[in-house]
């Protein structure tokens, strides 16, 4: 069952360009990644191929997580490492049922 407000909470992840990273295991219904030193591909498996998201990195970006942070993949889309600090939220009831 959902909490009852929204939790929120902050955790990090090492990238390198070539390599995907599996966010940790955060009970989360979103993550926020703002702005970067590089851009960002996020992808839903360590190799997806071709499908994969390009976070742009002058911009904030909230990804939805299906129900956990570790089912989000992270890469550099270029050259180097880095480590990138997000924002992860798992909605409470009052931010389901706005108003009620």
């Amino acid at each position: 069952m959902a909490p009852i407000h929204d939790s929120i909470g902050f955790a990090s992840v090492s990238l390198t360009s070539g390599a995907y990273a599996q966010l940790p295991d955060i009970p989360c219904d979103e993550i926020t990644i703002g702005v970067t030193s590089a851009n960002i591909q996020v992808a839903n498996s360590a190799t997806p191929g071709t499908n994969f998201m390009v976070v742009n990195n002058t911009t904030e970006w909230t990804i939805p997580t299906g129900g956990n942070a570790n089912n989000l993949y992270l890469s550099l889309v270029t050259g180097g490492s880095t480590t990138i600090a997000f924002m992860w939220r798992l909605k409470g009831l009052t931010g389901m049922f706005q108003g009620v």
